[in-house]
């Protein structure tokens, strides 16, 4: 299992930033921010729809269908993308990607997401924590100096310059920690909490996806028109404050319709106005030449929040089903609304002129 989803990563990691560049080659100045946002509201409807319709199939069909109804949804983009997307002639002159850098960098994610799992059995102070963070971080520095000699690094250092990109990245990062800890949070919660079944806790997250599939159309226009941070901002503050809801109002006795709804809805419609456009906000300074390689950047940090975030909520938890622990575990989650709100006010102006 662990060495397929490896392959996993290792085909969401091409196909991704892949994906992005093709994308923006094709899109005018004046569209880029709509046209990206709308790409990224559907990556944040994929995750936000992920628990719910995970849910389901593992009730009714078992945990192995999961995996099973992939390939025919991989099949389907494969044959569309090669019947739709422009066909683009390799070039022999492009230098090869720093692919130990890519290891390297793998590796460093990987000891620092093992070193946060294990402070719970551990402690803080033990040698496998301390050396699995210090190793992490010696790692990512090495990969960071790989960058500054190598013409296809795994960090692209020129691109660091760019304040609307690393502003982007640190929000994408803090959003993608507090979504996916709040996605498995709510699952465990409602299921070991409140009791209901794999099914019923499943349709309880609905509402979040279902509210990011109808308020992202609209954000990409208004992100063009009025600037990212007119938007995400608010938003970021909407996220937080429905996770914080959770942490200040779920008791042992379900209360789905007149608390648990309510937050959902306002936590989909901060997730809808915020990595949309963070997204396009992310490349909107990159040359046209590294549009694949910010996007690229922009996923690392999204998916380095995200192992972050889940190997934080694991330590917390574990295995225990206490409220304060589920309260401790949202408090934490809540936090990254605003934090990522003072990110985005940093990305700068994105509106598109007049």
């Amino acid at each position: 299992v662990v060495t397929a989803r490896v392959a996993q990563g290792v085909g969401g990691a091409l196909l991704t930033p892949a994906s992005l560049g093709l994308l923006l080659a094709g899109t005018p100045d004046s569209m880029r921010m709509a046209t990206v946002a709308k790409w990224g509201s559907l990556t944040a409807l994929g995750v936000a729809t992920g628990p719910a319709v995970g849910s389901l199939i593992v009730d009714s069909y078992g945990w192995r269908w999961a995996f099973l109804v992939l390939p025919p949804f991989c099949l389907l983009a494969y044959v569309s993308g090669k019947s739709a997307l422009p066909a683009n002639a390799p070039n022999d002159k492009a230098p090869f990607p720093d692919l130990v850098g890519a290891v390297l960098l793998a590796i460093a994610m990987a000891l620092l997401a093992f070193a946060i799992v294990q402070v719970g059995p551990w402690g803080w102070t033990s040698s496998g924590v301390i050396g699995s963070t210090i190793l992490s971080v010696l790692l990512l520095g090495i990969t960071f100096l790989k960058g500054l000699s190598h013409t296809a690094p795994a960090l692209p250092t020129n691109l660091f310059r760019l304040r609307s990109l690393n502003m982007a990245n640190l929000a994408s990062g803090l959003q993608a920690a507090g979504l996916s800890a709040s996605l498995l949070i709510n699952i465990l919660w409602l299921t070991e909490g409140w009791g209901y079944s794999i099914r019923v806790a499943g349709l309880a997250t609905a509402p979040l996806p279902i509210f990011v599939a109808c308020v992202s159309p609209l954000v990409g226009k208004l992100g063009a028109r009025y600037g990212v941070r007119v938007i995400a901002v608010p938003g970021s503050f909407a996220w937080g404050a429905g996770v914080l809801m959770y942490a200040l109002f779920v008791t042992e006795t379900p209360n789905y319709w007149g608390l648990w709804l309510p937050a959902s809805i306002l936590v989909g419609i901060g997730v809808a106005t915020t990595f949309p456009i963070i997204s396009a906000a992310a490349v909107s300074e990159v040359p046209p030449e590294d549009f694949a390689v910010g996007g690229s950047l922009n996923q690392v940090g999204r998916q380095f929040g995200a192992t972050i975030g889940v190997a934080a909520l694991v330590t917390l938890i574990g295995s225990g089903t206490d409220i304060e622990l589920f309260h401790a575990a949202w408090y934490l989650t809540a936090a990254t609304g605003p934090l990522a709100a003072v990110a985005v006010f940093f990305i700068g102006e994105t509106r598109r002129a007049e």
